[in-house]
């Protein structure tokens, strides 16, 4: 009767494992991502009419909200999203100035600013 047992279970477990088996799952294949640009950091010298070094001035992505200022010595770093793209730099009662920046560069971008003859000292509304 025990070897009977015995052999009911061993041909009950060999069943269960044989008819429990998942098929083979198909190879996985690799996702592949397209990363967006990131952008770079743009170096920016901003200088008067006499080449002295502007502090306090405003340098924008155009289309942006926000900008940076200047630092004392009238250099500042900006991050832009693309590969090239225009930025304003303005202070008021001086003529503000777009240039096109482009990733790669390795000198400051520099840019003079003049002051506005026209008497207009409004703040660059482009910006």
């Amino acid at each position: 009767m025990n070897k009977l047992i015995l052999l009911i279970s061993f041909l009950s477990l060999s069943a269960i494992l044989i008819f429990s088996r998942t098929p083979e799952s198909p190879p996985v294949k690799p996702v592949y991502y397209s990363v967006p640009d990131q952008g770079c950091t743009i170096h920016v010298a901003v200088v008067d009419e006499q080449d002295i070094a502007f502090p306090g001035a405003t340098i924008k992505s155009t289309g942006k909200d926000q900008g940076i200022l200047t630092n004392p010595d009238g250099q500042a770093e900006i991050k832009i999203t693309e590969q090239s793209w225009p930025i304003v730099i303005s202070f008021i009662g001086y003529q503000h100035q777009e240039i096109n920046v482009a990733c790669g560069q390795t000198k400051p971008y520099l840019v003079q600013l003049y002051p506005d003859s026209s008497g207009n000292f409004r703040h660059c509304t482009s910006c």
